[in-house]
């Protein structure tokens, strides 16, 4: 059986979609803290407005506004199951068909995405990039409206257990046009502070 059901996809795009007042969240102190969770940690980046979603020994859900109350950036990480897997290229095929998998066709188009290996965390592991149009997208202030998302994400096996898989995402959700250039070093900067640590 494969146990692989929904690695990143859905869990980020419930993330993204969600419309609770992010003001009502418990902010996330500054300078920020490493966070510690089943089978890894990371430090959250440090700009202010970040608040806590969700925050457990599995899930860290971290959510800022954009440049308007309806754009929102997130912070999502999950630990999942993984199957067998006999090699790198394969780990990166699962990753891929699972994310496309899980996009709802009848709400997503897909414009653009890709899954290329991310060797400086490990032979199994991979980056995903990938730009969405959600044609029903509830605004906070109110209505349903086309909104872009976009997704970078890390997805690893856990260097002690091969049927774990540790996934990380930065992802922003906007208007048409309001894109955020810097995405992919920010994306990076909080890759590069992710550390493996014991599975209990």
């Amino acid at each position: 059986m494969n146990v692989v059901t929904r690695i990143v996809t859905v869990p980020i795009l419930f993330a993204l979609t969600a419309c609770a007042p992010i003001q009502k969240l418990q902010q996330v102190k500054l300078p920020p803290e490493r966070s510690y969770h089943r089978g890894f940690s990371l430090v959250p980046l440090n700009e202010a407005g970040w608040s806590i979603g969700q925050r457990d020994y599995n899930w860290l859900v971290l959510r800022r506004y954009g440049s308007s109350p309806d754009e929102s950036y997130t912070i999502h990480t999950e630990v999942r199951g993984l199957p067998p897997l006999a090699s790198p290229t394969e780990f990166i095929n699962v990753v891929k068909e699972d994310q496309i998998r899980g996009t709802d066709p009848s709400r997503f188009t897909v414009m653009k995405h890709e899954v290329v290996p991310y060797p400086r965390k490990g032979d199994y592991c991979a980056r995903s990039y990938w730009m969405t149009e959600d044609r029903a997208a509830v605004k906070p202030t109110g209505g349903i409206h086309l909104l872009i998302l976009e997704i970078i994400n890390l997805t690893c096996r856990h260097p002690a257990s091969p049927n774990v898989a540790i996934s990380v995402t930065y992802a922003h959700r906007h208007y048409q046009d309001h894109g955020d250039p810097a995405l992919p070093e920010k994306a990076e900067m909080l890759f590069e502070s992710v550390e493996f640590r014991e599975l209990k």
